[in-house]
């Protein structure tokens, strides 16, 4: 057997160990040359150094066309200016929220904190799509937790905070509205104020409560105005004063708040921290009732019932009651049966009775199951069944009501 020399026993690639770095330097060389050379072939775009999101003050610069052909080759930040351009109608664009909403969420997909919020809020609140709680909450939930973002934290709470499709969870809402208001957010440290003062979710805490709305009244939150005045008018967080209480609610009304509107117009008619103004009063309430106040409706329904403070009006009377029994008031949805069963202030309908009576029954309100009952038997099979329907009826309208 031939012996094998010491030199031989080496394996290949120790013995040859120099013709394979050449090998991969000379590979390499070719590769390189034939990248340089497809860079050189390929056509140069404009808007080519924002395909990786470079930066939002480069995407800012961009003309219409160069942004839509940024945002359609996926360039998030693009996406982004493209939804707010359609949102608003910015930058040469027509208003379209469902185009709006499909950049955007485009941009939230691809992991842009802000499109994420801003994708969540469309949800939310049903703009450019169907409103939808659970996808609010999917696009939420990253930026509250991760980001701490004080936005996304206000809407965690909002969502549960009861009637969004989630259990109501007022201790969960409240630790979101308290992080959401840490981070400076007006509306989050309204809702946590509200909630100490009302002491839902939390321990009532009647002089925290007045730091948090009055923090939020100065970061613009128009709704704690009311909450304010409450406190004032009562004494509780602070020394009670009906002149700073009507201010309060002035402000509100000023501004547009329906609440405001309403307990203003309450100091007047009963001469509070104002001097007693049937007019004024009067003027204020029926503003409140126009901004949707159902408990306006039923105040001013009452007193056109009483003739108390406002000449009697039965016809009134009913008008107000009836808006309020339309916006769901279950109390004035009984009311309306007993009114329309015997005429008071509007013709005597068994039909309309019957069917206030059905949907305040079905609403919870007891008295109204019996008074249905009682006037059932005082009806054939054909009005029973045309009441029937015309409680239907009248819950499509009151849908569509609430919608508009």
């Amino acid at each position: 057997m031939r012996e094998i020399v010491p030199d031989q026993r080496r394996p290949f690639y120790v013995r040859y160990w120099i013709i394979i770095p050449s090998c991969l330097i000379l590979s390499v060389a070719v590769i390189i040359y034939a990248w340089s050379d497809a860079t050189e072939a390929s056509p140069k775009l404009s808007y080519t150094p924002f395909l990786n999101q470079k930066s939002s003050a480069e995407v800012d610069s961009l003309s219409i066309s160069d942004l839509l052909a940024a945002a359609e080759s996926g360039n998030a930040l693009a996406q982004l200016r493209l939804a707010n351009g359609y949102r608003e109608g910015l930058f040469g664009f027509t208003k379209d929220d469902k185009k709006s909403f499909e950049w955007i969420l485009k941009a939230a997909k691809a992991g842009i904190p802000d499109a994420k919020i801003k994708a969540g809020e469309c949800y939310f609140r049903g703009i450019g799509t169907e409103q939808d709680f659970e996808n609010a909450h999917e696009m939420f939930h990253a930026p509250a937790t991760e980001l701490n973002d004080p936005t996304a934290q206000l809407y965690m709470g909002l969502l549960y905070g009861g009637g969004r499709g989630f259990p109501c969870r007022d201790d969960v809402a409240v630790e979101w509205f308290k992080k959401s208001a840490a981070g400076g957010n007006a509306l989050g440290a309204a809702n946590y104020g509200r909630a100490l003062f009302d002491g839902r979710g939390v321990a009532k805490d009647a002089n925290l409560a007045v730091g948090y709305l009055k923090a939020s009244v100065n970061g613009g939150a128009v709704g704690s105005l009311v909450y304010l005045g409450w406190a004032y008018q009562l004494g509780e967080g602070v020394e009670k004063d009906l002149k700073e209480a009507a201010r309060l609610y002035r402000l509100a009304a000023d501004k547009g708040d329906a609440a405001g509107y309403h307990y203003l117009s309450m100091l007047y008619l009963n001469g509070e921290g104002v001097i007693k103004d049937i007019d004024l009063a009067l003027k204020w309430m029926k503003a409140s009732c126009v901004a949707g106040d159902v408990g306006a409706m039923k105040r001013l329904g009452n007193l056109y019932h009483t003739g108390e403070e406002l000449p009697k009006d039965a016809y009134l009377a009913s008008k107000y009651f009836l808006d309020a029994a339309r916006s769901g008031d279950v109390e004035c949805q009984f009311v309306m049966g007993v009114r329309y069963q015997y005429g008071i202030g509007c013709p005597i309908s068994p039909t309309e009775a019957y069917a206030w009576f059905n949907i305040a029954s079905a609403n919870g309100e007891t008295k109204a199951a019996e008074s249905r009952e009682a006037l059932a038997k005082t009806l054939n099979h054909g009005q029973i069944a045309a009441a029937q329907k015309r409680s239907r009826d009248i819950l499509v309208e009151m849908e569509g009501e609430k919608r508009e």
